[in-house]
Formats: C-alpha cells, structure tokens, sequence
C-alpha cells in the first residue's frame, strides 16, 4: 500500500474555471500532468483544442500535450508539466520535496490563468458566451 492508499497518483482537486470545466493535477509514474476536463458532451474542449492548441505548446513548449477522448469524444486536455516520476519523488529528500510542492502550486495557479486567458479570447471571437 503507498502513501495514498491503493492509489498510484496524487491528485488535489482545482475548482471549476467556467461553468463545468476543471482542472486536475496528477502526479503518477508518467510524470505530473494538469488536466484540463469538462462533459463529454461539451463542445467546449474541441473548441479549445482546434483554437487554442498553439497556445499551449508556445507557453509550455517542453510539455507533452494530448486531447483525452472517450468513445472518439473529447472530454479533456491533457499536459505533462514536469516528466518526473511519483516514484522519484517519493525517494527525494525533504528540501527537493518541498521545492516540488512550491513548483506544483505556483504552475497549477499560472496554468489556471493561462486557461482563463484562453475562455476570454474565445468570448472575444463569440466562439463561447460567458
């Protein structure tokens, strides 16, 4: 059993940005991640993803970046911040850390504006109401 039960990950919970779309922060053996997700129903993550896809890899251009599908359905965007396994992290000492969780809570916050900025630009081009 590890540090969070019969779970590989750590994943804190953001609240909803617009309407029901959230983001996810998880950090697994792939790496940490910021998922941003919404109802596979939504056409808001298409919208997104064919508008806004040269948004992320500009202001994240290390990062590896993919739509999440469901039965061929977007539901989310997937971004992998930091290539740094759970497992390596798990063995680092305290002040490594302690500068991973700064790192994680400064990017979740940056990451939560970048997103916002992407909402205002498609209410400009009435792509989306607000």
């Amino acid at each position: 059993m590890g540090l969070y039960g019969e779970r590989e990950e750590w994943a804190p919970r953001c609240p909803s940005l617009y309407k029901d779309l959230s983001l996810h922060v998880i950090w697994n053996d792939d790496g940490l991640h910021i998922n941003l997700t919404r109802d596979p129903d939504s056409e808001l993550i298409k919208l997104i993803w064919e508008n806004n896809l040269d948004d992320f890899k500009k202001s994240y251009p290390d990062a590896k970046v993919k739509l999440m599908e469901k039965s061929g359905t977007p539901y989310g965007i997937s971004t992998r911040i930091l290539n740094l396994p759970m497992k390596n992290l798990i063995k680092m000492g305290p002040r490594k850390k302690m500068w991973c969780g700064g790192f994680v809570y400064e990017t979740e916050h940056v990451f939560a504006d970048f997103i916002g900025c992407i909402i205002i630009d498609l209410k400009n081009m009435g792509k989306i109401q607000v």
